[in-house]
């Protein structure tokens, strides 16, 4: 009876979003009766992704700018639909005590032909042991889809896509754990937290970011490093001399890349 009436909450809430979605309307006392109900919602569901919906909706009831649904409104109620049909329910694990951390870092040097552009990560557990590692290298292709040359540096979204690329490759180990994410870049630190941006390629990276979250359970917290004590800047730069294991094979890495940037459109 219980999941059959969460089923049927959750259908008539959708059905609402449809209809502001559909009308392009939504005034102040809609607005915070919708932001009422989302927020029940929200407890139930794991991951952020419906968090920052509902911030959405509060920052328009309070914005002053009438009842016109903005295209970043728009964006965010049509993600708290897919959050409710796909997140996974909220849980407590008893591995939460133990969390893994997670070092990224990607460097750019366009002009330098054989690594033009490069990732690197290494996954360290909670005894500090290092569990996995991986370095690559990005060709132009790559880096077109990331925005160059139209844009003369690339660094923020090649830092974004390092992150995802790690939590991509060690999905299975992170699952239903905390992690530390280490990165240092601190536009990249930023928008992981905030769970979004406005340009592109950068808003479908930090998507896929809350999207993997949540599929995995992972309870994950940002921070910067600097670049000197980050030991994944070595291996961004081809250098592997600070790993005590062996990598992941680059040509499987390379694959992972392909298959994230795949559905994204070039902006270079």
């Amino acid at each position: 009876m219980r999941l059959a009436n969460t089923e049927q909450r959750a259908a008539e809430l959708s059905a609402k979003i449809d209809e502001v979605l559909s009308s392009g309307k939504l005034a102040v006392p809609e607005a915070l009766a919708l932001r009422g109900r989302m927020q029940f919602a929200n407890a139930q569901l794991w991951g952020r992704a419906s968090k920052l919906c509902l911030n959405s909706v509060t920052a328009h009831a309070y914005s002053g700018t009438g009842p016109d649904v903005p295209l970043d409104l728009a964006h965010y109620l049509n993600v708290f639909k897919s959050c409710l049909t796909q997140s996974r329910p909220r849980e407590v694990t008893s591995s939460w005590d133990e969390p893994f951390f997670l070092f990224t870092d990607a460097s750019f040097s366009p002009d330098c032909e054989t690594w033009p552009c490069g990732l690197g990560g290494v996954l360290v557990d909670p005894r500090g042991v290092q569990v996995a590692a991986f370095s690559c290298k990005l060709d132009y292709e790559f880096l077109k889809i990331l925005g160059y040359p139209a844009k003369s540096t690339v660094i923020f979204e090649a830092e974004l896509l390092a992150l995802l690329l790690g939590m991509s490759l060690w999905k299975k180990k992170l699952r239903g754990r905390p992690c530390v994410c280490y990165v240092d870049n601190n536009a990249t630190r930023d928008v992981a937290i905030a769970g979004k941006t406005r340009t592109q390629p950068g808003l479908s990276l930090v998507m896929d970011l809350l999207q993997l979250e949540d599929e995995v359970g992972l309870n994950a917290w940002y921070a910067r490093v600097p670049s000197a004590s980050n030991i994944a800047d070595g291996p961004s730069r081809d250098d592997l001399s600070a790993l005590s294991i062996k990598p992941t094979p680059r040509d499987l890495v390379t694959l992972m890349v392909k298959k994230i940037l795949s559905k994204y459109e070039s902006c270079g």
